[in-house]
């Protein structure tokens, strides 16, 4: 790769991500993002993606981000990357997807790749795409240790509390003015709770929708 082409990490300065890294992607150019955002597909179900922050920032004020994020979503799903190739992260936390959702099984085999290169890092994938998970992890890949996959629940004040097979936990939004009692991480920032990227036996996250 030259220095044009090589995965972008973003560092976050403010807000819930404050301190962390990231490698994200473009939502704006996932089929997968654009259709969940445009069509309620449950019917009357609120979805989250509707209301989806990233599709908000990166054509606002954090659309210079957009030409990054997309570098990361054609060298992640186009082809293998080589070891090599992948960069040496100094973290004991890293997330995976501030912005975007997986593309393809080709993007979830280049993030394994990415924790097979950095075995001391614990990093968390946000997904709600389970079909990817199943394609990959039971045709050509075991799911790495350091890996913690947080199912992320589309619909909105439906609170699922069984984490799907493959997963390790499973994030839920609801509006700030329902389920109170069970909001369990509303306002908190990430490096503050790590709930999601340790053995914490917390497995079912319930945030307030901003």
């Amino acid at each position: 790769m030259t220095e044009y082409n090589q995965i972008y990490i973003s560092k976050h300065l403010n807000g819930k991500m404050k301190d962390m890294n990231a490698i994200s992607t473009n939502t704006l150019t996932n089929y997968y993002c654009n259709k969940m955002h445009k069509e309620d597909i449950r019917g009357a179900t609120k979805v989250i993606c509707k209301s989806c922050y990233s599709m908000k920032s990166l054509k606002g004020y954090l659309h210079k981000n957009a030409e990054l994020y997309q570098q990361n979503s054609d060298l992640l799903s186009k082809d293998i990357i080589e070891y090599k190739d992948i960069p040496v992260i100094n973290s004991l936390y890293f997330r995976f997807h501030v912005h975007g959702e997986l593309i393809n099984e080709m993007h979830l085999i280049n993030l394994c790749r990415i924790c097979v290169v950095n075995p001391k890092v614990t990093f968390s994938l946000w997904t709600k795409r389970l079909s990817i998970l199943n394609k990959v992890f039971k045709e050509c890949w075991s799911k790495p240790k350091n890996l913690k996959i947080i199912y992320s629940n589309p619909s909105v004040n439906k609170i699922v509390k069984t984490v799907p097979p493959l997963c390790d936990k499973v994030f839920n939004n609801v509006d700030k003015d329902k389920y109170i009692d069970e909001q369990n991480f509303t306002g908190r920032k990430c490096i503050e709770c790590l709930t999601c990227y340790t053995d914490s036996p917390i497995n079912v996250i319930v945030e307030g929708v901003k």
